[in-house]
């Protein structure tokens, strides 16, 4: 059996298999994180391998929330606490950084969809925003790239639909599930806040 992530909503949350929640397109938990820099945001450009949005623009880390992040006292919960605890994991194996995620603030939740290689992404998505100093980046294979671009360039670019260059001067599109999130990320207060 792989990787088991929390599914469910408020007063009935439980755990499935994260291969048969993507056949099915079950709804389940997710996290994503901006680390902004000043008044730069850092984006993760995915490797081209990847089933999903391969070569494409997308949050600084994100990840499942899985039921091993959400256990509390043996009961499976998707909260804030659940959601740090899997950005801890996400941002140490994408990103190979230590930051102190537990320093971030919780923006809100979104629902988004990302369709790839067979797999249907359904995420209940708890978005945050972590202030970081400048970082030298060691991205595992997962990631080709870590770059930081300025807020309002990331705003224009998705207001007219295309991408953004990554260091080989060549523009990739945005995930399919970005452009939600980081509207979440400019506009915090339309979001609700996890049980």
């Amino acid at each position: 059996m792989g990787e088991r992530v929390v599914t469910g909503s408020d007063s009935h949350f439980a755990a499935a298999d994260r291969e048969q929640v993507h056949r099915d397109g079950t709804w389940h938990w997710c996290v994503h994180l901006l680390a902004t820099n000043g008044g730069r945001v850092y984006l993760q450009r995915r490797a081209t391998d990847r089933t999903r949005n391969p070569d494409r623009w997308t949050s600084t880390a994100s990840g499942h929330i899985t039921a091993e992040d959400a256990t509390d006292q043996q009961v499976i919960t998707a909260n804030q606490h659940a959601a740090l605890v899997a950005l801890m994991h996400e941002v140490r194996e994408e990103l190979r950084v230590k930051w102190d995620v537990h320093r971030a603030h919780y923006l809100g939740e979104v629902n988004v969809t990302s369709i790839g290689g067979g797999e249907t992404c359904n995420c209940r998505t708890m978005v945050f925003r972590l202030e970081v100093p400048d970082t030298k980046f060691s991205p595992t294979i997962e990631v080709a790239e870590v770059k930081a671009f300025d807020l309002a360039e990331i705003v224009q670019a998705l207001r007219e639909d295309r991408g953004l260059p990554a260091k080989d001067e060549r523009v990739r599109e945005f995930a399919d599930n970005f452009a939600p999130v980081f509207d979440r990320f400019v506009s915090p207060e339309s979001g609700r806040e996890p049980t």
